[in-house]
C-alpha cells in the first residue's frame, strides 16, 4: 500500500480548530511525525487523490503538500527526531511503502 507524507501550514490563530483535519488522518491510520506532517497509508488513488479529500478539511489560505514515500535500498529518506520513534517509523515504511522497483 502507498504511504505518503503529507505536511501543512495552518494559520496560527486557527490552531484549535483542525481536530477534524487530524481525526480523518489518525481513521486513514496516519501517524503524526512532526508537529504538520503525517505518515499515511492510503490506497484509494495517488497523491492527488489524497490531497483532495484532505483538502476539505482545511481552511482557506492553509497551505498542504503530499507526496509518496518510498522503501527502498537506496538513500529514498532521511529523518532526525520525528515524533514517531525510528523504529515504528521504519515499520511503517517496511509495512505500507512500495519500494522504487
Amino acid at each position: 500500500m502507498p504511504l505518503y507524507l503529507v505536511s501543512y501550514d495552518i494559520k496560527e490563530e486557527n490552531r484549535d480548530e483542525y481536530q477534524e483535519l487530524w481525526d480523518y488522518l489518525d481513521a486513514l491510520g496516519g501517524v503524526r511525525i512532526l508537529f504538520s506532517e503525517y505518515a499515511v497509508p492510503f490506497n484509494d488513488g495517488g497523491a492527488f487523490d489524497l490531497a483532495t479529500k484532505i483538502n476539505k478539511h482545511l481552511k482557506t489560505g492553509d497551505r498542504l503538500l503530499v507526496c509518496e514515500l518510498f522503501d527502498g535500498e537506496s538513500q529514498t529518506r532521511a529523518w532526525v527526531r520525528l515524533r514517531i520513534g525510528d523504529d515504528a517509523f521504519q515499520e511503517m515504511l517496511t509495512n505500507y511503502a512500495r519500494t522504487l522497483n
